[in-house]
C-alpha cells in the first residue's frame, strides 16, 4: 500500500493541523502522548494522527464521500485501496534520531538516499514498541478529524537518557521498503528514560 495520490479539501486541511502538532510532516505523527519521561514498566499510550488515511472516496464529483460513510474527508486516487491498518513505532536515542531527520530533510532529490527500512527496525540500537492501530470500532471520517492510530505499551529497560520515536510508514514511499519518519526536534516525539534519582 502506498501514499495516496490526491487528498480530498478538507484531508488537507486535517494534515496541516497534524503538522502543527508536531508531525516530521503533515503526512503521519505522533499527536498525543500522555507521558513523556519514566522509567521501565511504566505505562505510555502514544497516538498518531495521519492526514492521508482517510476512507477512499467513492460517487460522482460533487457528491464524494468516504467509502462506508455519508460524508466527510476521503481519498482521491487510491482505486479503492483501504487506509493502513497500522504503524510499526520503535524508540531510538535522539541522537541518532536527529541524523535521520537530518538524512529525511536532504534525500530529496536522491530518494534512495532517505532514511528506509524493510519493516519496522529493531535491534541495532532500535527497540521496537508494537504496532499502532485504529481506536476499537475504527475512525470515523464523518467528524472531520484526521484518523487516528494508538499503540499502549510499557516502557522498555532502556539505559537512562533522552529517546525519540520513530514511526515505520509503508504506505509512504514506492517499493518493497517503508520511510522511517522522525522529529526529535518535537517534545511530542521525545520520551527519556529516566535515572534511579529521579521521578517522573
Amino acid at each position: 500500500m502506498k501514499i495516496f495520490a490526491t487528498v480530498a479539501a478538507a484531508a488537507a486541511a486535517a494534515a496541516a493541523c497534524l503538522l502543527l502538532a508536531g508531525s516530521a510532516a503533515a503526512d503521519v505523527g505522533v499527536e498525543r502522548v500522555d507521558r513523556h519521561a519514566g522509567r521501565p514498566g511504566d505505562d505510555v499510550h502514544l497516538t498518531i494522527g495521519c492526514g492521508f488515511c482517510f476512507p477512499p472516496c467513492k460517487g460522482p464529483k460533487g457528491e464524494r464521500h468516504p467509502e462506508g460513510f455519508a460524508k466527510g474527508p476521503c481519498m482521491l486516487g487510491t482505486d479503492g485501496v483501504a487506509p493502513p491498518a497500522s504503524f510499526g513505532v520503535s524508540l531510538v536515542s535522539r541522537a541518532r534520531a536527529e541524523r535521520l531527520l537530518r538524512r529525511s530533510m536532504t534525500c530529496g532529490p536522491h530518494p534512495s538516499r532517505c532514511p528506509t527500512s524493510a519493516r519496522p527496525p529493531r535491534g541495532h540500537g532500535y527497540r521496537y514498541l508494537g504496532e499502532a492501530v485504529p481506536p476499537p470500532g475504527g475512525n470515523n471520517p464523518e467528524h472531520g478529524d484526521p484518523p487516528r492510530y494508538l499503540l499502549d505499551f510499557e516502557i522498555p529497560d532502556l539505559a537512562p537518557g533522552q529517546y525519540s520515536y520513530v514511526i515505520w510508514c509503508d504506505a509512504c514511499r514506492e517499493g518493497r521498503r517503508g520511510s522511517l519518519v522522525v522529529n526529535p526536534n518535537s517534545p511530542l516525539w521525545r520520551l527519556e528514560r529516566l535515572g534511579p534519582d529521579r521521578r517522573s
